[in-house]
């Protein structure tokens, strides 16, 4: 069997008709799924094509049509990679139509009537596409893929198609006309957070891959993507305000809308909150006439609004694998939170409430450290609270205790010991989540370590026997005659 196809037009040719074509010169073949699935994904627009393709899997599968018709047309995608990866299909490119004279017909059947009226060609059919392109996207500073971006790419001959970037942070097209590619990648209503901005083509010098290489094994342990996720790849424009500017007048010299510009900036479109965001985030006072929106001045500090431009990069060579160099913009500074005793120690994984200049309030805990990153919802003031006080008093005891023990300082144990019950409870569980360095089996055998001498464990016996952290019948029993107690 064999398929004829032009762009996105798709038909079965029948066995008289491969007499007409030269399989070897038009046969397009394909050893990885992969492959064919790229080479097949841009004909999915083509409801034609997506006809041919179910009636193709119906004849080679045991697929009802009426279950081919509920599948979705990736699957059917899916499934013709399959078919012709293991060469199930052979696949067949067509002629140009321009050559048969304007026989083109849209059904498989006109199309054989008209071939067969015809001569044969004199010249001979194209040679197969077998040209590829392959684009990396990379953050600049991490040298890490950056993910989620679409690009659309335009190829030699003339046809375009949209492909996201994967995981990977590649894309990579076979089976192409070998020539230039153009790629580029456009915009409507976005969020800077939630874009790339164009940095360079090319790779970064051998030193500085290097260190990158280092840092970015560093990152991989974390099991952190957020910092190389990206919807959009633009030209941004940090722009600094001038005397008499609006967010209108900037958004309609960049042929956007007042929103638009907003919205890419401050992630919201709600006026009342646009004004919060330039005020805080541009440092405007200034207001126009009517007080509903912000008139920028040149002394506005920082005075900066970023614009976003239809991001594109022309002639690209084919069989070539190109590297676009992206970064993040970070317009809001993150807040760093740090809980630590007044001794230094730290306390690790507290609660915490942050809450901002425009009232809203982000929850969390802090790390094994101490400590915890926030994204602010909105420059301006903040307030932090830590709201589970018993937690935190538990921790920093368990953080003291550990000190101490691991200090060898027995006097200070002691001390700590003489805390109500209810607290010892607590701390002793947070010293076994936390803290268990010194024998690893808890906080009573490393108290009954560092004891030395009879005189010295009966104290702490009866200190940990009161707290209900040792049963009584532990407790060491001593003859009255010994006059080392008496």
């Amino acid at each position: 069997m064999w398929i004829f196809l032009h762009d996105s037009d798709w038909f079965e040719i029948t066995s008289p008709m491969r007499d007409f074509f030269t399989p070897k010169a038009e046969h397009v073949g394909f050893f990885r799924v992969s492959d064919a699935k790229v080479y097949l994904f841009r004909f999915m627009r083509s409801i034609d094509a997506m006809g041919v393709f179910r009636k193709i899997i119906q004849a080679q599968t045991n697929h009802s049509a009426s279950n081919l018709e509920n599948l979705r047309d990736d699957h059917v995608i899916d499934i013709m990679a399959e078919i012709l990866a293991r060469g199930g299909l052979k696949l067949g490119q067509a002629i140009h139509p321009a050559r048969y004279r304007g026989i083109w017909h849209t059904t498989p059947r006109s199309i054989e009537d008209a071939l067969f009226e015809q001569p044969a060609l004199k010249e001979s059919p194209p040679a197969p596409a077998n040209g590829w392109i392959k684009i990396r996207i990379v953050d600049d500073e991490t040298n890490r893929p950056a993910m989620g971006i679409g690009l659309d790419i335009k190829f030699p001959d003339g046809y375009e198609s949209h492909y996201p970037v994967g995981v990977t942070g590649n894309i990579e097209v076979r089976a192409i006309a070998s020539g230039r590619c153009d790629i580029s990648c456009n915009f409507s209503d976005v969020y800077i957070e939630d874009c790339f901005k164009f940095v360079k083509v090319g790779e970064n010098s051998a030193e500085q891959k290097g260190v990158q290489r280092q840092d970015q094994r560093a990152a991989d342990t974390q099991d952190d993507y957020k910092a190389q996720k990206g919807s959009h790849l633009l030209d941004i424009e940090e722009h600094k305000v001038k005397d008499g500017e609006t967010l209108e007048s900037l958004a309609k010299q960049n042929d956007l809308t007042w929103q638009q510009l907003a919205y890419f900036n401050y992630g919201t479109k709600d006026l009342a909150k646009v004004n919060l965001f330039v005020a805080n985030m541009v440092g405007s006072s200034k207001m126009t006439e009517d007080g509903k929106t912000y008139v920028f001045q040149s002394s506005d500090d920082p005075g900066i609004v970023y614009i976003p431009k239809r991001w594109s990069l022309a002639n690209l060579d084919t069989d070539s694998i190109h590297t676009i160099r992206v970064k993040k913009v970070r317009t809001r500074k993150d807040i760093t939170l740090e809980l630590k005793t007044s001794e230094g120690l730290e306390i690790p994984e507290a609660e915490y409430s942050v809450v901002f200049a425009d009232g809203s309030e982000k929850n969390g805990l802090l790390d094994k450290k101490g400590f915890a990153t926030v994204s602010p919802s909105i420059p301006g003031p903040f307030s932090v609270t830590y709201p589970n006080h018993d937690d935190i008093r538990a921790k920093s005891m368990a953080a003291a205790m550990s000190k101490e023990l691991q200090e060898k300082n027995l006097e200070k144990v002691i001390g700590l010991l003489t805390q109500p019950k209810d607290s010892l409870k607590d701390m002793s569980t947070m010293y076994t989540k936390y803290f268990n360095t010194l024998s690893g089996n808890g906080l009573v055998e490393d108290i009954d370590n560092l004891a030395s001498g009879k005189d010295q464990q009966i104290i702490v016996d009866h200190l940990l026997v009161r707290a209900e952290l040792k049963a009584p019948e532990q407790l060491m029993v001593v003859p009255w005659e010994n006059p080392e107690l008496l």
